[in-house]
């Protein structure tokens, strides 16, 4: 069993202004408090979703790294994407930040632009001590002062 693993509903309105459940979506792998689902993002057109999950415990970084899972990287955190074609919904990529630490809980919150060409991930206990844009992420010196990942 898999507590707080988490999972993404999709609902469509019907022309005769009901709803219906377009789509159940858990993470390709269950693993304790991950959190999956906890902030998601549709694009209007609604076809294409992000699903954070930021108690996500995998040790890669980037995109469509290794999603193998150590102690030591509790709640580093990720996203996951989802493309939809023809009412079926399959994952199109995994990210993780650049620079993954326990707890930075990378996913939470999640958002992507008008046109989905841009994906803004937060990491909200991200502990880097960097300012503005830039600056070095590794400085891990000042606790959960969060950070916002822009793909």
């Amino acid at each position: 069993m898999a507590v707080s693993s988490g999972a993404a509903f999709v609902y469509r309105q019907q022309a005769n202004n009901t709803w219906s459940r377009a789509a159940y979506i858990k993470a390709p792998y269950l693993s304790f408090e991950n959190g999956f689902g906890q902030a998601v993002a549709l694009l209007g057109d609604e076809t294409i979703l992000a699903a954070g999950a930021p108690g996500d415990a995998a040790t890669s970084a980037g995109v469509n790294g290794s999603e193998t899972s150590a102690a030591a990287s509790f709640r580093t955190g990720a996203v996951h994407l989802y493309g939809e074609k023809t009412n079926i919904w399959s994952r199109t990529a995994f990210v993780k930040a650049p620079n993954p630490d326990g707890m930075d809980a990378f996913g939470y919150p999640v958002s992507f632009d008008a046109y989905a060409r841009t994906l803004a991930v937060g990491a909200i206990w991200q502990s880097s001590a960097a300012i503005g844009v830039g600056g070095n992420q590794q400085d891990n010196s000042a606790p959960a002062a969060g950070a916002v990942y822009v793909y």
